[in-house]
């Protein structure tokens, strides 16, 4: 009951009221006008007014004086304005944003097509009255510093929710690299380091950017007739973590300027020169939220994503039925079945189901938002000559953002492996989900056994297993603290008759893992179809688990699967990436592991250059099965065109008992070789060949493999 008592305070949470819409589909451009102010030659960058209804402001691109214009839709001169206590190198682009004094003007000095300046410059200045003055008021002036040199950045966007403020580089590639500077709104006069947020998936040459007034959305323009528009993902505080790509929305060609209306229903650009025209596209398909309408905070991705519709009950309607039926007063779960009794008093059976109605009511009342669907798929393979052997991977996942109740709904096969998922039901910085998990035949590589790096076939089997999980997570970004509780029901089958099977358990796991998480966004930490991690910045993690097993024998061909009933585990990993050069980037990961008890069936995969495996390259997959080593891999990374790098790697191993004789002898194991990782658009692939040489517990002197992998995003 407590757990749902959870759910009622996530899905009650305070929830944010907005009076702006946001738009699921736009139409084509139309021409509104024609810009009027002889001064303006060079219209580089827009914003819509917060406060003064039909009131854009625009500025001139290098060449002019620290001055804006404000204009119409119409494209006519309201006003000439100059910006007290600014100068005017470069400016390309201008945002409309929340400060101390309500809404303020974020003006980027940031032109740099030659990537020399140490630093670039914004000025942050309140809003102007059109026909207050011809001056504004002082501006603050933030000297801002790239975490990598001097970038070619023209486009600027500031958060309207957070004030934090955005850069995007205009680059010819096909990923944008994305800087911010949180608190922007607020920050003081001075310098200030900017931090590398990811990339974003754009065209060449991003010259303009705008959030939607709502901020669930933003837009990004080039020299072309389309732009890119956004859903913005956000963290639990309500930070940007990143955006998603939905559409490429038709707008006036040759522009570099594109603003949101401020209603959130039109997009407005400008381009360079004197009497050009002004174009306005507009929202065909509103969502529908207007003044008042209930948003929750904790969205993964903007809930305005086009809605893709199915037939059922909308929302938690659905399951308010069923939710009414869980308070029953005694229930006995076993392995899927439940037996439900009635309860004899109605106080009681109203005091037990109260969670259950609250859930019930809140469920359907919840905002009908519009998920966001994503399906990715992978094929991909392993193989090695010595001993011949290889192994292949299937996957396919479609992930629901926004499911019903506002988490996360993701089904996944995996090869012999199927999992439901449900998680990113928040209450606060404190998040819950549930996954359902099973596999068939393979479940750990178990039929393949190896020894001395020969595969010997009469120590593998079938295995398979069935199993629930729930768990709940701490978010204090960059750090996390999950608990998660698992329990698992093992199935084993053998064709040798005199094989020792291990006991048919049922095993209940508990896990604490802390997690340190400041990487810069990058599509291979979340698109599962990218098989090859690029990391810049610094990861650290840590999971202590204890698996009590209900039953437990020796088992196997040797000394080394004798399990302990309270199986202890220690798992520790860090990565570290950094940026050495545009064009140059190292990585470097560690692994530990210790464990108490354990047998194969806990132990790690050790082997193979697969993400599912402690690599080592150049050996079998999974070469090895230890609860206890220490392994790392040191790789670099260089961009050879667009967005496909090329590298080598060098990986190293130390761990007792590598020939599996049952002894604590330390032994260790190198390998190296090359890859290349390349994306286009959509499309991954990844092609990687590695050696280990010298090996003296092996029966062979060396072993060489390589791993194919090819994968797509449909959605």
């Amino acid at each position: 009951m407590r757990w749902a008592w959870v759910m009622v305070l996530a899905l009650a949470a305070p929830r944010l009221a907005v009076a702006q819409e946001s738009c699921r589909r736009f139409g084509e451009p139309r021409e509104t006008g024609a810009l009027q102010a002889e001064a303006l030659k060079e219209s580089s960058g827009l914003a819509a007014s917060f406060t003064q209804a039909g009131v854009y402001f625009t500025h001139n691109d290098s060449g002019d004086g620290p001055r804006l214009f404000a204009i119409n839709a119409a494209g006519q001169a309201l006003a000439e304005l100059e910006v007290a206590g600014a100068e005017h190198e470069d400016w390309e682009d201008i945002a409309m944003g929340p400060c101390a004094a309500g809404s303020c003007l974020f003006i980027g000095d940031v032109g740099d097509n030659g990537r020399r300046r140490a630093h670039v410059t914004v000025y942050r200045v309140p809003e102007p009255k059109v026909g207050a003055g011809s001056e504004t008021q002082a501006a603050v002036q933030l000297d801002l510093r790239y975490p990598d040199g001097a970038r070619d950045v023209e486009a600027l966007l500031v958060d309207p929710r957070t004030g934090d403020l955005f850069l995007v580089e205009k680059t010819e590639a096909s990923q944008a690299r994305v800087v911010v500077l949180r608190g922007a709104g607020r920050a003081v006069a001075g310098d200030h380091a900017l931090t590398a947020l990811g990339t974003v998936e754009a065209t060449p040459l991003v010259t303009g950017g705008d959030f939607e007034p709502l901020g669930a959305q933003a837009v990004l323009r080039d020299y072309g007739s389309e732009a890119l528009r956004y859903a913005v993902t956000r963290d639990a505080a309500g930070q940007v973590t990143g955006f998603v790509l939905l559409d490429h929305p038709s707008v006036g060609l040759l522009g570099e300027a594109i603003a949101y209306r401020a209603d959130g229903l039109a997009l407005l650009t400008t381009r360079e020169g004197v009497g050009t025209t002004v174009e306005e596209t507009p929202c065909l398909e509103p969502d529908g939220r207007q003044a008042g309408a209930a948003v929750g905070p904790l969205a993964e991705v903007a809930t305005s994503a086009p809605e893709r519709r199915s037939g059922g009950c909308r929302g938690g309607a659905a399951l308010a039925p069923l939710l009414l039926l869980l308070g029953g007063r005694r229930r006995r779960w076993l392995f899927g079945a439940a037996r439900y009794e009635a309860p004899r008093r109605w106080g009681a059976w109203l005091r037990r189901r109260a969670p259950w109605l609250a859930l019930a009511v809140l469920l359907p009342a919840a905002p009908a938002r519009a998920a966001e669907h994503h399906v990715y798929a992978a094929l991909a393979g392993e193989v090695w000559p010595t001993p011949a052997g290889g192994h292949g991977v299937a996957l396919l996942t479609w992930r629901a953002l926004q499911a019903p109740g506002g988490g996360t709904f993701e089904l996944t096969l995996n090869t012999d492996t199927l999992a439901v998922t449900y998680r990113d039901l928040c209450a606060g910085r404190l998040c819950f989900g549930a996954e359902l998990k099973g596999e068939a035949l393979i479940a750990g590589l178990l039929p393949d056994y190896f020894a001395r790096g020969q595969k010997v076939a009469a120590g593998g089997f079938n295995a398979s297993y069935v199993a629930g999980a729930a768990f709940g997570e701490l978010r204090l970004a960059p750090a996390y603290l999950r608990y998660t509780a698992t329990v698992r029901k093992w199935f084993f089958k053998t064709a040798e008759a005199d094989f020792v099977l291990p006991q048919e358990s049922v095993v209940v796991e508990q896990e604490l893992a802390a997690t340190y998480w400041a990487f810069t966004a990058d599509p291979s930490l979340y698109e599962p179809h990218r098989l090859s991690w690029r990391t810049e910045g610094l990861g650290v993690g840590v999971r202590l688990g204890v698996d009590a097993r209900l039953s437990h024998d020796p088992w196997g061909l040797g000394l080394e699967n004798d399990p302990a009933q309270v199986i202890l585990r220690v798992r520790q990993w860090a990565r570290y990436g950094v940026r050495l050069a545009d064009r140059l980037r190292w990585q470097v990961e560690e692994r530990f592991a210790w464990g108490r008890g354990e047998d194969d069936l806990t132990r790690d995969r050790v082997g193979g250059m697969n993400p599912y495996v402690t690599p080592l390259g150049g050996v079998p997959w999974a070469a090895f099965v230890l609860g206890d080593y220490v392994a790392g891999r040191t790789s670099l990374h260089v961009r050879v065109y667009d967005e496909i790098e090329a590298g080598a790697f060098f990986d190293a191993l130390a761990a007792p008992n590598l020939e599996r004789d049952g002894s604590r002898r330390v032994g260790g194991a190198i390998g190296t070789g090359g890859f290349v990782d390349m994306r286009w658009g959509a499309w991954q692939a990844d092609l990687w060949v590695g050696w280990a040489p010298g090996l003296s517990w092996s029966v062979h002197r060396s072993h060489v493999a390589g791993w194919l992998a090819l994968g797509y995003r449909f959605i």
